[in-house]
């Protein structure tokens, strides 16, 4: 069975997706995600050329087929008010390399600042990673904080890391992407 039809709020059809594709399309954001290590960091930028954290994920969603999504900043992302995302209760540093899984990051008491997506294990990886887009001073801030905890990249750029944020004991909140309300943003 490919997908399943119910009947919303108003008593109109509408498709749903079966667990097993939900989960595949987690798979396919990490997929992506992992497909576009190594694009250029740029400040701002949200397409092949460059991106930072928020065109990181915007850019998988439209590589993904899914071009109706509004490109938001990670403090818009992970506030809990995004239709189309499921907020974690409990965000959880051990759940933060799941395929799809959106983290995002404060820094010190500010807001949030910063969002990677959760890559998974990959064959031949030893441990679950994230995709992060890096800028130079986070670079820096991973070499001189918690040495020997995270990969190093080596470039300002889209890169796979296997911990958190370095400057963040782990996620502020966590979300997933409710592919039921996400289809219709194709």
């Amino acid at each position: 069975m490919s997908q399943v039809i119910a009947d919303d709020a108003n008593g109109n059809a509408v498709v749903v997706l079966l667990d097993s594709q939900k989960r595949a399309k987690d798979r396919e954001l990490a997929e992506v995600a992992r497909d576009l290590v190594d694009t250029p960091y740029a400040g701002g930028g949200k397409d092949i050329k460059g991106v930072d954290c928020s065109g990181l994920v915007n850019l998988a969603f439209r590589i993904m087929g899914y071009r109706k999504v509004p490109y938001m900043q990670a403090s818009e992302l992970g506030n809990g008010k995004v239709s189309w995302l499921n907020p974690i209760e409990n965000p959880s540093k051990d759940a933060e390399t799941k395929p799809g899984m959106l983290n995002f990051f404060r820094l010190g008491s500010s807001g949030i600042v910063h969002v990677n997506i959760g890559a998974g294990l990959a064959p031949g990886e030893e441990k679950a990673q994230i995709v992060d887009a890096t800028s130079s001073s986070d670079m820096q801030q991973r070499t001189d904080l918690r040495a020997g905890q995270y990969m190093i990249p080596k470039k300002a750029n889209v890169n796979m890391t296997y911990g958190p944020w370095p400057v963040s004991e782990g996620p502020a909140a966590q979300a997933t992407v409710d592919w039921d309300a996400f289809q219709f943003l194709r």
